[in-house]
């Protein structure tokens, strides 16, 4: 499991009779070393987290390098002897190709969810495999805190450092229901679009304190 620091709530927050039931621990283990997602605003009544293009290249890089090599085996290596023999050529080429492509599509489905705030429907929505919805009015606060990631934890996308602070962003319902948005290490990134959508829906963002 994730090794976790464990952030709270500061004075500010502790009269809130929700923030006192809400839980404080990150509520989806793991997260990426670089910022998955952006706040974008569509227009004055509606805004939506997207994936980032990091996000957006590295899977086009990973497909698209797992279509290349057992083509490129098919039209260019076959042409050149080699040792392990034509079906050992062919088995590994065809190995890493579909294992890039498996990894490309799981990462996209892991982080391509989208997540619109629209003012002119009085809707959250979140679109994916998880679909969700429910009225912007039930949103009381919007929730940043801190996970220690570990070599062990990594998803698919990160980086070999052995570990890394993610920062994770959930919305806060009235009865202190917490539903996960995003979480990545770009800590200013996510802090600007945490106080973003707070200002646009008009609730506090509560900033945990390892």
């Amino acid at each position: 499991m994730p090794q976790s620091e464990i952030s709270s709530p500061d004075s500010s927050q502790a009269s809130d009779p929700v923030a006192k039931e809400t839980s404080w621990r990150p509520l989806k283990g793991g997260g990426y070393n670089f910022r998955t997602h952006q706040l974008t605003r569509i227009s004055d009544q509606k805004m939506k987290f997207r994936a980032s293009w990091t996000t957006r290249i590295l899977t086009v890089i990973m497909i698209g390098l797992g279509l290349y090599i057992p083509l490129y085996h098919t039209f260019v290596q076959d042409m050149v002897d080699s040792s392990m023999g034509p079906l050992g050529e062919m088995i590994m080429a065809w190995g890493i190709g579909v294992l890039l492509v498996f990894f490309g599509i799981r990462f996209w489905l892991r982080t391509n969810a989208g997540y619109t705030f629209d003012k002119s429907t009085g809707q959250f929505i979140k679109n994916g495999k998880d679909y969700e919805s429910f009225p912007l009015d039930e949103i009381h606060a919007i929730q940043l805190i801190l996970e220690r990631i570990m070599d062990s934890d990594r998803p698919v996308g990160s980086s070999s450092r052995t570990s890394f602070t993610s920062y994770e962003i959930n919305l806060i319902k009235k009865d202190s229901k917490r539903i996960h948005l995003i979480d990545h290490s770009n800590r200013p990134k996510i802090r600007e679009d945490a106080e973003k959508l707070g200002e646009f829906l008009g609730v506090p963002v509560w900033d945990g304190k390892g």
